[in-house]
């Protein structure tokens, strides 16, 4: 039951966005939300995963389309995090100018995170042309903790691509999103 809902919802969403492309003369939407994206990728992987196992799809195949997205994001980010890496180092300089000591570590800090992402970027578009997908998720762990300290830092993250960690958390559209269990504690006895 649960998997024909899914595969009606996967159905519905794709004839939907046909009939939106089709016509051209509709009014433009406004760009869907974060959530509402990540729902639609989700949904998406999910019904190119079913379609790829059902067809039984080579696992090198399988892992070069499932990751198609991530990698093209990572790939196109590369030169995004080489750009912010380079803005940070004139930051740091403006701040030396200025005697700001604080603002000079913090953005030496942010500009070294932007390095090491931009590497990462590489890594992981390295390790999907040559199919390793342990490659691939080491890096994808390693931009995530990256990404961490970034925001810990007070610099922003921009990308257009999700993390499939961020997309197992997503719930599909029509779903609840998963509540935190609270926990009760037992009333003591006497």
């Amino acid at each position: 039951m649960r998997i024909r809902s899914i595969a009606a919802l996967v159905l519905a969403m794709i004839v939907g966005g046909m009939l939106c492309f089709g016509d051209e003369s509709a009014p433009q939407q406004a760009k869907p939300s974060r959530l509402q994206a990540m729902q639609k990728e989700k949904v998406r992987l999910l019904a190119l995963r079913r379609k790829l196992i059902k067809e039984k799809t080579a696992p090198r195949e399988m892992f070069r389309l499932l990751n198609a997205t991530v990698a093209q994001g990572n790939y196109e980010q590369y030169k995004a995090n080489i750009t912010l890496m380079n803005r940070y180092v004139e930051y740091m300089d403006q701040a030396d100018r200025k005697h700001l000591d604080d603002k000079v570590k913090l953005y030496a800090k942010l500009a070294e995170c932007h390095k090491v992402y931009a590497k990462q970027n590489e890594a992981l578009f390295k390790a999907y042309k040559a199919y390793d997908s342990g490659a691939f998720n080491d890096a994808l762990a390693e931009i995530e903790k990256i990404e961490q300290r970034i925001n810990a830092l007070g610099g922003k993250i921009s990308r257009d691509w999700f993390l499939p960690s961020e997309l197992e958390k997503v719930p599909l559209p029509g779903q609840e999103s998963a509540q935190p269990k609270t926990t009760t504690t037992a009333p003591k006895s006497s």
